[in-house]
């Protein structure tokens, strides 16, 4: 190899080239990425010294964008030698625009008729670093060399410019063939290669230097790619950046990343390209795949490859592409491909496109998760406000029910009619259910005490379930014009322990989605049987049923097949409750045959006593009790229901005025209060009370979900939460005696 490398004695460089070799034609190949400050590599701004200092005239053709940085840097500066050359018009510089230099070089011509009619001598520095850049082949910057070298007269010397990009390197030995010497800069290093004894030896550098190029670009670009990320950026539009990134950065024309299956569901998968057209892809990727490569596949097209492989190549019109297996942990396969269509991927190439794709699969993955953990905090933070405005909402729904259950209780204690007692029973049956959803938002606002477990029959249960949704099953689906009918079949006279309320809500979800399910009529059949300790339920439907993607995500949050008619909460809320009564829930579907969801709940063997008289329990009370609310009918029908029940006792209603002068009125032995009212609340009662009358027995009244700490209700001796039944009046009364 015959070259020879110096660092900082450029006066020798410059003394062989020109003085002693009378050098006219010197190629300068800059490595490295442009940098404005130093643009000009030293063996140039030693010739454009030495000529300027010899009075000899040096011209310098470069692109209109770094014209006038040139002239900003070196030029634009009072008193300086260049800015004198410049005036003097022994330095002058001219400009192409890169955009329309093949179009139209009126430019280049222009400079052609300069060398090839001067009369001085004259030195000229022919910048087509940006060329190179551009057109990423030899061919144009050999059409201009040629002419360059056929115009120029004996008293002109050329030094072309370039830069070292990614060259078919058995073309540029005929390139090399067309000067005397090479100089490459390679970071702080200057290499004089003589093109004269081995040309082998330059081409060898320069592949080299390319190479190490590349690698180092690749790397940093890799490194700041994430900060070129824009904020806000969707998950979608991420993942298009980051394939347009693996192009620039692997230095490729085309890109294809996809996954091919996953062992979870916390995944990201993919199916992302450019630079290729599907059908080009599809075709691509297939042919790739069959050949069940392991972990990478480099296919140049000169290389030996497989027929049908390189068939496919020519027919895309591709000279080199590159598969890779990336993987992330254990969750996703996957595999990017690359390629180029004029140049080939070498095996230097290789070893670091392999590194960074695998590195961005595993980053596109990994930003997922992040997006994923940021959607879920703007969840909570939505379920957050949703819990506080819930509280206040749960609060209304509450004093709504409070009527409603006290005067359907009053009426059950009136009539004998069996139809209308059963018509009774489901609006009370529903007025509970909807004191349940108050306490889901109790759950919500993470103000939630469990309700106390209780006993009771599975089979009743799902019958109240079945009745409950009759308005859907049987009402709308006939306004539908369709005909479905519910078949049951329980025989496991299983007793369940939990709240029964939410598995009443359980079977009312899967009702409702079996009806759902089957736009154009059918049978839900619905089957209980026990399986040792365990009681087993089956809610099967012939619907439309569901592919094995949708199974998968059934039980998550906000997911539905509804569109905009579903909320997609109903079945994970029924996993959940499931799951709290430590029981399991699993669904079996396949599509146009129908849906079956199988719950195993654990059987009680608990016997809980009850008081069966509690309900109509008589009071024995004989005293002055005072109800305070806002509400006109909520204080009626606890005024209703207490003399119903006390026989002895003297009930006086009062709204939210004049509260002060009734209790100094009259001394209550009970004061019924409801926390919140408009102008005062139920703990200020408290105290206004306890402070006229020590022993009087107070009794706070809310429909509010929240809790009240220790401090606050340390006038208060008793909370009675609303909707209020008679039961509850029972409990309040037998505390009372308590507290005498």
């Amino acid at each position: 190899m015959i070259y020879r490398l110096v660092r900082y004695n450029m006066e020798s460089i410059y003394n062989k080239l020109f003085i002693k070799n009378k050098c006219k034609k010197l190629l300068c190949i800059e490595t490295k990425k442009f940098n404005t400050r130093k643009y000009i590599p030293k063996i140039i701004r030693n010739s454009i010294l030495k000529n300027l200092l010899d009075n000899k005239k040096v011209v310098i053709f470069t692109d209109s964008i770094l014209h006038r940085k040139i002239l900003d840097i070196y030029i634009n500066k009072k008193n300086t030698f260049l800015t004198r050359c410049f005036e003097n018009k022994n330095l002058n510089i001219e400009y192409y625009d890169v955009v329309d230099f093949t179009v139209n070089p009126i430019q280049f011509l222009h400079m052609l008729n300069m060398i090839a009619k001067t009369k001085e001598e004259l030195c000229v520095i022919w910048d087509f670093k940006s060329i190179s850049k551009r057109f990423s082949k030899l061919s144009e910057i050999k059409k201009c060399i040629e002419d360059i070298f056929s115009y120029s007269n004996k008293n002109v010397c050329n030094i072309i410019y370039i830069y070292n990009i990614v060259y078919n390197f058995k073309d540029i030995r005929k390139f090399l063939n067309n000067f005397d010497d090479v100089v490459i800069e390679y970071m702080k290093s200057q290499i004089l290669c003589s093109c004269n004894d081995n040309i082998d030896s330059t081409v060898t550098l320069l592949k080299y230097g390319e190479e190490l190029s590349c690698r180092d670009n690749a790397i940093f670009s890799f490194n700041n790619m994430f900060d070129k990320i824009p904020k806000g950026i969707k998950m979608d539009k991420f993942t298009c950046f980051i394939v347009n990134e693996l192009v620039n950065i692997c230095d490729v024309d085309f890109c294809i990343i996809h996954t091919l299956n996953d062992n979870g569901n916390d995944i990201f998968k993919l199916d992302n390209f450019t630079g290729i057209i599907n059908e080009y892809k599809i075709y691509l990727t297939e042919s790739i795949e069959r050949t069940d490569f392991k972990d990478y596949l480099l296919m140049n097209n000169d290389s030996c490859i497989d027929k049908s492989l390189k068939g496919c190549l020519e027919k895309i019109g591709v000279q080199s592409c590159a598969a890779i297996h990336v993987k992330y942990f254990d969750t996703i396969d996957g595999i990017i491909y690359v390629g180029r269509y004029h140049n080939y991927i070498s095996e230097f190439d290789f070893r670091y496109i392999k590194d960074i794709c695998k590195a961005s699969f595993c980053i596109i993955q990994y930003k997922y998760m992040n997006f994923n953990l940021k959607s879920r905090l703007m969840e909570n933070e939505r379920l957050k406000l949703m819990g506080e405005i819930g509280l206040g909402v749960a609060h209304d729904i509450n004093n709504i029910l409070t009527p409603i259950i006290g005067c359907t209780q009053l009426l059950k204690d009136k009539i004998d009619d069996k139809n209308l007692l059963k018509q009774l029973k489901i609006i009370e049956i529903c007025a509970y259910d909807g004191m349940n959803i108050t306490n889901k938002v109790k759950k919500i606002a993470k103000q939630y005490n469990k309700s106390k477990s209780e006993i009771f029959s599975i089979d009743d249960l799902i019958l109240d379930a079945v009745e409950l949704t009759k308005s859907k099953w049987l009402m709308e689906s006939a306004a539908n014009g369709i005909k479905i009918v519910v078949v049951t079949k329980l025989n496991s006279k299983a007793k369940i322990k939990g709240n029964a309320t939410e598995i009443r809500e359980v079977f009312i979800n899967i009702i409702r989605n079996c009806v759902d399910a089957m736009p154009y009529g059918g049978t839900i059949n619905i089957i209980s049987k026990c399986i040792k300790e365990k009681v087993r339920l089956y809610v099967k439907d012939d619907g439309i049923g569901m592919s094995k993607s949708e199974m998968e995500k059934i039980f998550e949050p906000f997911f539905t097949t509804k569109g905009n008619k579903g909320s997609g909460l109903g079945l994970s809320v029924s996993n959940d409750i499931i799951k709290e009564h430590n029981g399991m829930i699993r669904v079996f579907s396949k599509k146009n045959i129908g849906t079956m969801f199988e719950i195993e709940l654990p059987i009680s063997k608990e016997v809980i006593k009850h008081d069966d008289n509690l309900y109509d329990k008589r009071i024995s009370f004989n005293g002055n009790i005072l109800i305070i609310d806002d509400r006109q009918e909520i204080r009626n029908v606890i005024s209703n229901m207490l003399k119903s029940m006390i026989s002895d006792c003297k009930v006086k209603n009062c709204g939210c005025e004049n509260i002060e002068q009734e209790i100094a009125r009259r001394r209550y032995d009970v004061v019924i209060c409801d926390f919140s009212m408009p102008s005062i609340n139920g703990l200020q009662v408290a105290n206004m009370v306890k402070k006229m009358y020590d022993d009087s027995y107070f009794c706070l009244m809310t429909g509010w979900v929240g809790e009240f700490s220790k401090e606050k209700l340390n006038k208060v001796d008793f909370i009675l939460n609303k909707p209020i039944n008679k039961s509850d009046i029972v409990k309040l009364f037998m505390d009372y005696k308590e507290f005498r």
